[in-house]
């Protein structure tokens, strides 16, 4: 039986969802699914939806409540967060609305009043915890879901310049080198973190934020295109700097509380010959991780900007994400864990334009996909958080123009009828795709690299989930290494229709499918309820190694070497090679390569699109190359040589990914079933 994961054209016959003869794809791949081996990545070995199942909110949001008008559910925040067992991921209002109700000290010019830090911060931790309106009743019901919250600063409000504050009174400016510099700022994140929040158990106050996020896109907004103009830019060694002492600060009063940043808005480590890497992020590494305990940034598809498509997704966000674990690794001994505390896409053809199932279905495709990555790296990722937002009246720029990532609408926006009622935009479906997955992760694996493919196990269901990174239809055959019996299937497919809107199709099966289409851009989930468990004994575990080295010119047909300590690692069952590699287009992505004195064959297959998109692309290729060594032998030193028939670019990374099993035996499924991860 073939499955059509989108509704399709065929030849044969019209839209099509089911045939057992008819193939809607012109491209073959097949998953593989081991239903029997547990998948261990660095450490972690379940699906963590306090992670991953995010929204750009808190629980005592306004805009939960009818502050702006009637909602569809009297109680949307409990029935949102419960019914698709979402989390709390990021707020960056809250600490500016505080800050600007509070005046100059009388004492020390540019600090906050202390008195009233006092005052006020005892009034909010009453109010959260005793005041009776529903916005407060029904934020408190669901605080559990606020224990890993991101708190961000907003440039406008804490950066120390006259330029940006819209109060009567700023934090006052100082050189870099100044001992004061920034300490008015840090002093109130302190204060604020210490002092807003409950103080512990049975204290008022809203539960205390887990990470701190210096500020908010910094760059963008104080260097690229300062708030002020020209005359307000301020330098990158200053922004840096700013992090050291506020992490410097909050730290000595709240220990408690990680602090990162820089939170790059746009991180094209390749742009201008990887200049933009070594003069910001490599820089905002030298000069400040020591004090950062995450690295933060955002993550965007740009589907049409400036004409063209500017995709993360694929092989893009794979290079971005190895070049930071890579020099973090060098710089720091160890990897930096990671916040991506927005992701999804900048609908730049769309901007300030009234709402549209259109730029809600670029966004999920964006999300999905990228999310798809992002659980490759459970181990790096510390929370990931896509920019969806309640209903950001802040943003809106006209009066019926509001803000663009929002998961409510008003029932007129939709195009029926006058009604203000504030009902789920397209966006809602992220959260129905993914709802009740759960579980220990599943050793599974693509024959393509366009095909990214996860499986879980939780008690007696099972999910296999698909998805298709680039812009090509494909048949994807599934092989299930379990043949126990299947009592039903449930499956979601998430894909855009002819008018290139979302749609969510869900039904059952009677049996796991044998294939399933799949459209371009499109996600697919199965949930498999086996009348007989898979037995898990054992598991397969996953590390990732990193050259000595990193960032190498490529010089035409000079060796480029890379070498790997690889003592004390177990023996591997696979081994794959992670090039990342960033060259003008046209130039050879595909060099020879030689690995201890064995020349390897290098695929052909990119991740996701080719990022050339016929001329309408990125303006260069920046990506990973993933390279499966058969026949590994493990040996204490490894040497990567590379050699390219052209100059131009950089090799930007080089990592080795090393899959060794281990016996596991009390990983039955009656050990899974007790030791899944539940709700908090």
């Amino acid at each position: 039986m073939l499955f059509c994961a989108r509704l399709l054209f065929c030849s044969c016959l019209s839209f099509v969802l089911f045939s057992s003869s008819a193939v809607c794809a012109n491209i073959e791949d097949t998953v593989t699914v081991d239903w029997a081996t547990a998948l261990n990545i660095g450490g972690e070995r379940y699906f963590d939806r306090q992670k991953f199942i995010t929204i750009h909110s808190w629980s005592g949001e306004q805009d939960w409540s009818d502050v702006y008008g009637e909602n569809f559910s009297d109680n949307l925040l409990r029935d949102f967060i419960e019914k698709y067992d979402v989390y709390f991921g990021r707020d960056t209002g809250t600490i500016a609305w505080e800050l600007n109700r509070l005046s100059e000290s009388k004492v020390r010019s540019g600090f906050v009043s202390e008195e009233e830090v006092n005052d006020n911060a005892g009034a909010a931790r009453w109010i959260y915890s005793q005041h009776e309106a529903k916005q407060w009743q029904q934020g408190r019901s669901v605080a559990n879901r606020d224990k890993s919250l991101v708190v961000a600063g907003r440039p406008v409000d804490f950066w120390p310049s006259s330029h940006f504050s819209a109060r009567q009174w700023s934090f006052p400016e100082f050189s870099v080198d100044n001992k004061k510099f920034g300490l008015a700022s840090a002093s109130f994140y302190a204060d604020y973190l210490e002092k807003y929040f409950s103080q512990g158990d049975g204290d008022m106050g809203r539960p205390r934020p887990k990470y701190l996020e210096v500020i908010n896109e910094p760059l963008y907004h104080l260097h690229d295109f300062p708030y002020g103009g020209e005359q307000a830019k301020q330098t990158l060694d200053s922004i840096f700097q700013f992090h050291n002492v506020v992490a410097k600060q909050v730290k000595s009063q709240v220990p408690d509380v990680l602090v990162g940043g820089y939170t790059a808005a746009f991180p094209d480590f390749d742009k201008n010959n990887f200049a933009n890497w070594e003069s910001r992020d490599k820089r905002f590494i030298d000069m400040a991780a020591d004090s950062m305990d995450f690295i933060s940034l955002h993550l965007y598809d740009f589907p049409n900007f400036e004409g063209r498509g500017e995709y993360r997704r694929g092989s893009n966000v794979e290079a971005s994400l190895d070049l930071l674990e890579h020099y973090t690794t060098l710089a720091s001994g160890t990897t930096k864990p990671f916040l991506i505390t927005e992701y999804g896409a900048a609908v730049h053809q769309y901007r300030h334009q009234p709402w549209s199932k259109k730029r809600d279905g670029l966004k999920l495709m964006a999300i999905n996909s990228l999310l798809m990555s992002f659980l490759d790296r459970p181990n790096q990722i510390e929370m990931a958080i896509p920019f969806i937002t309640v209903k950001a009246e802040w943003g809106r720029v006209a009066h019926d123009i509001p803000y663009t990532d929002r998961l409510l609408i008003q029932e007129f926006e939709r195009g029926a009828g006058q009604s203000r009622t504030w009902v789920y935009s397209e966006l809602v479906k992220f959260y129905q795709f993914w709802r009740d997955v759960n579980g220990r992760s599943v050793h599974a694996f693509s024959d393509t690299p366009d095909v990214n493919v996860k499986a879980y196990s939780d008690g007696e269901y099972a999910y296999l989930i698909l998805n298709s990174s680039d812009f090509k239809q494909r048949e994807v055959h599934i092989n299930s290494l379990f043949t126990g019996k299947v009592a039903s299937v449930d499956i979601r497919h998430l894909y855009l229709n002819k008018n290139e809107e979302p749609v969510l199709d869900e039904f059952s099966l009677a049996e796991l499918p044998k294939s399933v289409a799949m459209g371009d851009q499109a996600t697919i989930l199965l949930k498999i309820k086996f009348l007989n468990q898979p037995i898990q004994k054992q598991e397969r575990v996953r590390e990732k190694h990193y050259a000595l080295e990193y960032k190498k010119a490529i010089k035409a047909n000079k060796k480029t070497s890379f070498v790997f300590d690889l003592k004390g690692t177990a023996e591997p069952q696979q081994a794959v090679l992670r090039v990342g590699v960033g060259r003008d287009h046209g130039l050879t992505l595909f060099p020879k390569l030689v690995v201890n004195g064995v020349e390897i064959s290098i695929p052909k297959e990119i991740k996701g699109y080719d990022q050339y998109l016929n001329g309408k692309g990125r303006l260069t290729f920046f990506g990973v190359l993933e390279v499966p060594i058969p026949s590994f032998q493990r040996a204490d030193k490894y040497t990567v040589d590379l050699v390219f028939p052209d100059s131009g670019g950089y090799v930007s990374s080089m990592a080795l990914q090393l899959d060794h099993l281990a016996n596991s035996p009390e990983l039955s499924s009656q050990a899974l079933k007790q030791t899944t991860l539940k709700p908090i």
